[in-house]
């Protein structure tokens, strides 16, 4: 059966979006285009009708985790729970056990920080997010938002970063909670809390299992919308 335009558009989007969640689970260096494919249910030769390259999928892959990420922040801006809201769930241990589903620049800065092909895509991300977080969300003021905006975001994607990087579960779970304080601390203090209570501090964090026993990344965990 001949295979039609919107055949092939729907399989290079299968591809992209297989490939975003391995290089995230994984990356780039320990995916192979054989492993994408086989996540699609095809075979490796058929990748070559989408990509001359496996560095040509890294691109795609990058453009489309940031296009995703920036939306889903977006949506954030309807969330009554305001910012506070977005940094538990972005320091929660849901998205620290599900790299393939969540935050790109968490997953796969270090990695891109020595691809030079990809940096400028990965710069262009960081700026996206950090505007984005800066317009929906209220700061101490106008003129303020965009440097604690990027206050916010760095100290998000380090933390998260370092939790999944330790072996030791209480640490990781430290990182995440001491974070958080942090961020809300800081945020009541410019006046600029989300609306919760004035207060309001982070739950304790608690994990069910040991690092050992910790769920494969990606598996059944769903990074926060």
């Amino acid at each position: 059966m001949r295979t039609t335009a919107a055949d092939m558009a729907i399989t290079h989007s299968k591809i992209v979006e297989q490939a975003a969640r391995l290089f995230r689970e994984r990356g780039f260096a320990e995916v192979g285009v054989k492993d994408v494919m086989h996540e699609v249910g095809l075979i490796q030769g058929g990748f070559y009708g989408h990509f001359d390259s496996k560095e040509a999928l890294i691109q795609a892959s990058i453009a489309y985790m940031s296009k995703a990420w920036v939306e889903r922040l977006k949506a954030r801006g309807a969330d009554p729970r305001g910012k506070n809201g977005c940094f538990r769930d972005y320091l929660s241990e849901q998205h620290c056990d599900a790299p393939g589903e969540g935050c790109m620049a968490a997953a796969l800065g270090p990695g891109i920080s020595r691809d030079p092909a990809s940096r400028a895509l990965f710069t262009q991300h960081v700026r996206s997010s950090v505007d984005c977080m800066a317009s929906i969300f209220p700061w101490a003021s106008e003129k303020a938002a965009w440097k604690e905006a990027m206050y916010a975001v760095s100290t998000m994607v380090g933390a998260l970063a370092l939790s999944r990087a330790v072996d030791d579960d209480r640490l990781s779970r430290e990182i995440l909670a001491i974070s958080l304080e942090g961020l809300i601390r800081q945020a009541e203090a410019t006046g600029a809390a989300a609306t919760e209570a004035p207060h309001a501090r982070p739950q304790k964090v608690t994990r069910a299992k040991s690092k050992k026993g910790r769920p494969r990344p990606g598996a059944g965990a769903q990074a926060p919308r």
